[in-house]
């Protein structure tokens, strides 16, 4: 059994976000990522496939680019959103709050940074 409970054991780093492999399966992909105060993760995307996020700790935003505006969810405790298959998205942690999230996609998984 994999499991890891992403809350009592962070991972934070101090030049970019941290990530953990909580749980890897031939059909899914779960991780958790940990953003200290200020930082942010993205845009990146799945082109096959959708990301769900979960907000486990701390306070954020979700930021989904699409071609017309930007979509921000808030990510507190407890929220879950998605980011849709091909969707540039990016996590931000608020400026005075550290994120602690786990990200769920079908496995394999190929993410693209927008570069």
């Amino acid at each position: 059994m994999q499991a890891l409970n992403i809350v009592e054991n962070p991972r934070f780093e101090s030049e970019k976000y941290g990530k953990v492999q909580v749980v890897k399966s031939p059909q899914l992909a779960v991780d958790g990522l940990f953003l200290k105060a200020g930082q942010s993760l993205g845009p990146t995307r799945l082109p096959q496939r959708d990301r769900a996020v979960v907000c486990v700790a701390g306070r954020g935003e979700l930021v989904l680019h699409t071609d017309t505006v930007d979509q921000r969810i808030e990510l507190t405790p407890g929220m879950v959103a998605m980011a849709p298959q091909g969707t540039w998205h990016a996590l931000v942690a608020g400026a005075d709050s550290e994120l602690v999230v786990t990200v769920a996609s079908q496995f394999p998984v190929r993410v693209e940074e927008r570069g």
